[in-house]
């Protein structure tokens, strides 16, 4: 499996794998959340809703929560949120054209 796929795509293809692998059960909280952007620097909304299924309205609820305790930073992009801890954020270099040669 390769490139970025939706979480049900990659669910199925775990199934097709798999069929008697069951996911374990991840309650929709805080502290996993929480624990979710640890281990994966950054999220969507609606990835988290994904991995909780839960519909994306209440992962929003759950994060906004998190974002007024300032446990997580909503950044948007596109037409949706990329959640983020605090100082985790990738900063990329600019690059100096003036000094840049051909």
């Amino acid at each position: 499996m390769d490139g970025w796929r939706p979480w049900d795509a990659f669910e199925e293809i775990v199934r097709d794998v798999e069929p008697h692998l069951e996911a374990a059960p991840l309650q929709a909280n805080e502290d996993a959340a929480l624990n979710l952007l640890r281990r994966y620097g950054r999220l969507a909304t609606c990835e988290l809703a994904a991995v909780f299924g839960t519909a994306d309205d209440d992962a929003e609820i759950l994060l906004e929560e998190l974002e007024g305790r300032e446990d997580v930073i909503r950044r948007p992009v596109g037409h949706g949120l990329i959640w983020e801890l605090p100082g985790a954020r990738v900063k990329t270099a600019k690059t100096d054209v003036a000094t840049r040669t051909s």
